[in-house]
């Protein structure tokens, strides 16, 4: 029975009619799409949201709804009409009320039509707990009223579950963790009253815990790392996954998690940490695609702002009101946009990516700190004094410019030519060391000339020259003529050192550590006009390096000077040209003709290569921040970015109330607001996500919409309650999460219970004893009337999200790395086919260049997360992409997930080293070693059925393999871990197909 029947059934038998429950919903979904908030698709000016629609006096005269006269409500005659033109709904909608349906509204108006503006949009008040028949199995008012529901209906709760599946189920919701069969016993064992409690507290007190609640948060925060659009270009975010797992390990109070995410870079004295936190708003997709519209995309990203602010604090469609009026809630356009305005003044240009994708700040290890801070002022004191040179009035320079100028506008400007390659190397010695070639070269010493001979590499009439495997220092020459001057760009590997000079002038020194492995150093050599010669001298960073470098000619610079002959700009006297004309051209010639501008370029490089060198290890974190000059914001009709209604401020919905009258309206002003008191969704939506997490579907299901359209909740009374207990808590997370796993609704049995030697928690004395039982025929009762368990009559059962089977089978093995990657970095695990980004993505971010060692064992929060390849085990288990805020994940049950689960490389891997760590250990035999693999996996031994099931398909597959060595072989060594060579194959490849069945079946893949 769906929650829509059981409501329908207490309101036809059991109690008063509550509007909200089964009114509101009814009449949202056959009415409120023409006559509901949408005033634009309003039928007939009728207004069936509303008290005054409701009850008011229509235009024909009479009413919608007459309290009391269900025969004179105008409500009821045409939807009971025989005429089709009279019927409403109209036929051609489809959507004819049952006849159920009709009674119930009749049943209401006879009532006298109780009416209320939506529980949802009143703020929570802490509702008395009440009263209960069977007194004694309540622990906290939180079961009074699961009972209270429960007997409303004459149902009884389930017993309790036995231990081990109490600490299981304990282990999985707070550190999403199988237990240790060390940790089973130790609370079979305990025969305190407050072992049950103890666990609970050591849970709550692991630093796994904070992984465990990032899973859920993450999703909401659409963490990724890379940017979904286009090329998919890779992020560095892991600093704000980082953050969230801090925040929940430390209890960081809901309120203030909300005000550092939102608004953390408002705060007075923020520190990093709260800034960082800020990510959250910089998370969800972007583009850098060539072509697309900035402003466009601009405000694409507030609009998704908006509708993740909205679903994650106020649980409201709010995106729906972005082209129209909300047709189910009452939220407008108007409302849509004054939200956009909090959101829509972040500086940078919305099309870069990477480290451009500014504002960003770098997250770097406290100890180093300091050290980077030094770095980067002295980089920015090097930057600002390069570009005054660039910029900065100088007269003697300005009067050289005046002639060049001349110059240029008498010259046909031609492409620069490059003479041959040539080589000598390698040679051997420290890096500082001066070798022939440049001492030749750059001192002018004519007995180092004839130390040595240039030869022409395979290359020598290209751009570029490649060497393979080289060591030691090599020397490139390549002569250069110019008629204006130009710019050579130049590009060489980043783990090869490269000095370059112009005759015998430096131009560009690199540093001696590799600054990016993988990538490529780009760099900039001027050359005034004339004829000149290109020393190069190269230096791998470690043996047998393979060396590219290149050096060609700029176009850009001359396509430059050619735009500015083409447009007449040189012919423009200086002081009638515009701000960005003399700038650009007063750029362009001294990076030709100031020779202070290579020293101050080669300071830039040193400090960039010492700012790198103290950001090893860190990474850049997109974050929140305001534009100093704000953009107006405008209502935007139908959404299109090109065409702009009235301008708005920044405002929160009307119907949630107002920002306090001398508050700016700003970010961190919004964020108060949303966990003030008198909020009425915040507090009701989280608890509600924690209730979803524990119990498997929240209170109300729809957690993503508390609405007019998301589905009603099952117990409102008790919603409010822990609503306001958060809050009274100083809305303590941990805390909240204990009161609801402490309780008797928490530690029901989810299935039918038979004794055995771990049921051994027994009723609270005193407890009658009636209740204590749940036999398979009252279980099967109880799974027809509510199969979704939404009132709680037995414990929770659902499938583990993916990343906790990953986990369960990496720890059950012994493989689990329980630290986070070096540098807090995301992990690329295996990936089945050669490469799946190449085939499926775009762009830089192609290669998929796997992890190795305890990187492949890390927690599944810490995986690799690329929006347009999610990596298939993750998406065949519902992960989502992340593309958008995602508040439950769907649970779906396919053919291709046995497919996953069975063949997924790194568990195949898991149940291969299960396998050897079982045959590795001592005084074990068959049936020991089963019983110690059922305890690592499921945490309880196997029954004498199960064991049996199980030994049988060990001797089967034994023989199968030892008929066939060689699929033994083959089978024994998938994965990286190394195979003990004690192992007979055959045995090996038997054990592990009996570990990788353990890991599939249905009550490991579920929390019970």
């Amino acid at each position: 029975m769906s929650l829509g029947g059981l409501a329908t059934a207490a309101a036809q038998g059991r109690g008063a009619i509550q509007f909200d429950r089964d009114i509101r919903p009814l009449l949202s979904d056959h009415c409120f799409a023409c006559h509901g908030p949408d005033g634009a698709k309003r039928k007939a000016s009728l207004q069936l949201d509303t008290r005054e629609g409701l009850f008011g006096s229509l235009k024909e005269g009479g009413h919608a709804v007459v309290p009391g006269q269900p025969d004179q409500s105008a409500l009821l005659k045409r939807v009971t009409s025989a005429d089709k033109e009279e019927l409403m709904p109209p036929p051609k909608t489809g959507k004819q009320l049952s006849v159920a349906q009709i009674a119930l509204l009749r049943r209401w108006v006879e009532e006298g039509a109780p009416w209320s503006p939506g529980w949802a949009f009143t703020p929570p008040q802490l509702p008395a707990a009440p009263a209960v028949k069977l007194s004694a199995w309540p622990r906290s008012d939180l079961d009074r009223f699961i009972l209270a529901a429960l007997e409303q209906r004459g149902w009884r709760p389930a017993p309790e579950a036995d231990r081990v599946t109490l600490i299981r189920r304990l282990s999985y919701d707070l550190i999403g963790l199988p237990p240790t069969p060390e940790e089973v016993d130790a609370f079979v064992a305990d025969k305190s009253p407050q072992a049950y409690e103890r666990v609970v507290d050591r849970l709550l007190a692991s630093k796994h815990f904070g992984e465990r609640m990032a899973q859920h948060w993450l999703d909401l925060a659409r963490y990724a790392d890379s940017d979904g659009y286009h090329d998919d270009y890779l992020r560095e975010m892991h600093g704000y996954r980082d953050y969230v797992i801090a925040a929940f390990n430390r209890n960081l109070p809901f309120d203030q998690f909300t005000i550092e995410q939102l608004a953390g870079d408002l705060l007075p004295d923020a520190t990093r940490e709260q800034i960082v936190a800020t990510a959250f708003n910089r998370n969800g997709p972007t583009t850098s695609e060539n072509g697309a519209d900035a402003e466009e995309y601009r405000l694409r990203y507030a609009a998704e702002r908006v509708n993740t602010t909205a679903t994650v604090w106020l649980g409201l469609s709010l995106a729906c009101a972005e082209c129209h009026d909300h047709k189910y809630d009452p939220l407008t356009t108007r409302d849509y946009y004054r939200m956009f305005a909090f959101f829509d003044q972040v500086p940078g240009n919305p099309l870069a990516n990477g480290a451009q994708a500014k504002p960003i700040l770098r997250v770097v290890s406290p100890d180093m700190h300091d050290r980077l801070i030094a770095a980067e002022e002295e980089l920015q004191r090097r930057q600002a004094a390069l570009r005054k040179l660039y910029y900065e009035p100088r007269s003697d320079w300005d009067r050289a410019q005046a002639g060049w100028e001349q110059r240029m506008r008498d010259t046909k400007l031609e492409p620069m030519r490059f003479g041959d390659w040539r080589l000598t190397g390698p040679y051997v010695g420290p890096i500082g060391e001066r070798f022939p070639p440049e001492r030749a070269q750059v001192d002018g010493d004519r007995a180092a000339a004839r130390l040595f001979k240039w030869v022409s590499p395979p290359e020598a009439a290209t751009n570029d020259v490649k060497f393979t495997a080289r060591e030691g220092i090599t020397f490139l020459q390549r002569d250069v003529a110019t008629v204006a001057g130009g710019i050579v760009r130049c590009r060489v590997n980043t783990n090869v050192t490269a000095q370059v000079w112009l005759n015998e002038r430096l131009v560009h020194a690199s540093g001696r550590d590799a600054e990016s492995p993988g990538a490529v150093k780009l760099f900039n050599v001027r050359v005034p006009p004339g004829r000149h010669r290109l020393l190069v001298k190269l230096a791998p960073t470690s043996p047998k390096v393979d060396i590219t470098f290149g050096a060609r000619e700029s176009t850009a610079h001359r396509m430059r000077v050619e735009t500015f002959k083409e447009n007449k700009t040189l012919d423009i006297p200086w002081a009638k040209r515009s701000t960005n004309d003399a700038t650009m051209v007063r750029r362009v010639f001294r990076e030709l003709h100031v020779a202070e501008i290579d020293a101050a370029q080669n300071e830039v490089e040193l400090a960039q290569e010492q700012q790198t060198a103290a950001a090893r290890g860190s990474s850049q974190v997109r974050i929140m921040a305001d534009s100093t000059n704000r953009v107006p914001t405008h209502l935007l009709m139908r959404g299109d970015y090109r065409r702009k209604g009235e301008q708005v401020q920044a405002a929160v919905p009307a119907t949630l109330g107002s920002l306090p009258s001398d508050a700016k309206a700003d970010r961190l002003t919004l964020a108060r607001w949303l966990t003030a008191r008198d909020n009425p969704l915040t507090a009701r939506v989280t608890v509600n996500r924690f209730w979803q997490m524990v119990f498997g579907t929240g209170i109300v299901k729809t957690s993503e919409d508390f609405g007019a359209q998301g589905e009603p909740s099952t117990h409102p009374e008790l919603l409010d309650w822990l609503a306001v207990r958060f809050m009274d808590d100083g809305w303590d997370v941990k805390k909240v999460l204990r009161l609801i796993v402490t309780s008797a609704t928490y530690r029901q049995a989810s299935g039918p219970v038979f004794s055995n030697q771990y049921s051994v928690i027994s009723p609270k004395p005193g407890s009658s004893s009636e209740h204590w039982t749940l036999n398979t025929e009252h279980f099967s009762r109880l799974r027809a009337d509510d199969p979704e368990n939404r009132l709680l009559s037995r414990g929770p059962r659902f499938r583990l999200p993916a990343e906790f089977i990953r986990d369960t089978a990496l720890a059950a093995s012994g493989l689990l790395d329980r630290e986070r990657a070096p540098e807090g970095r995301s992990v690329l695990p295996y990936q089945p086919g050669p490469d799946l980004w190449k085939e499926f993505a775009f762009g830089e971010s192609l290669k998929y260049v796997q992890d190795h060692g305890g990187e492949l064992y890390r927690r599944g929060v810490y995986l690799f997360w690329k929006r347009s390849v999610l990596h298939p085990y993750l998406a065949v288990l519902d992960a989502p992409t992340r593309d958008v805020c995602t508040a439950r994940r769907p649970v779906t049950n396919t053919p291709t997930q046995a497919l996953a689960l069975l063949n997924e490389t790194l568990l195949v891997e898991c149940a291969r080293v299960l396998a050897q760590r079982l045959l590795l250990a001592e005084g074990l035999d068959d049936k020991a070693r089963l019983n110690r693999a059922f305890r690592l996996v499921l945490a309880r031994p196997p029954t004498e059925r199960e064991a049996g099931t199980l030994l049988a398909l060990y001797e089967d597959s034994l023989r199968h393999y030892q008929a066939d060595e060689a699929a033994a072989k083959k089978l024994v060594v998938v994965g990286e871990f190394e195979r003990s060579p004690k192992l007979n194959p055959a045995q090996h490849a038997a054990w592990l197909c009996v570990c990788n069945a353990l890991f599939n079946l249905d009550e490991t893949l579920t929390k019970e």
